[in-house]
């Protein structure tokens, strides 16, 4: 059983497209009803898989999401301050 880091990057029709953390270039996809009724885009997520490669179950890490959400606005708000003093 594996288990890695992923971040809920967007649902597209009937998947649920998940972007390895520290390799984005690697998705995976999941059907959509595994994760919708918990997990929202944008989500980190720990991800077990099992010995087949197939997806076993998630779990949402709250409380990485959260820190991500507040650099990401904090981020945003710098630029944004920064356009306005030009």
């Amino acid at each position: 059983m594996k288990s890695n880091k992923y971040t809920l990057e967007r649902y597209d029709e009937e998947f649920a497209v998940l972007l390895e953390k520290g390799n984005e270039s690697h998705q995976e996809l999941i059907d959509r009803s595994k994760l919708e009724s918990y997990a929202k885009e944008g989500d980190i997520l720990d991800v077990e898989w099992n010995s087949d490669g197939s997806f076993k179950e998630a779990s949402v890490l709250q409380s990485e999401t959260d820190a991500r959400t507040k650099d990401v606005s904090a981020l945003i708000e710098k630029l944004t301050n920064k356009k306005k003093e030009k």
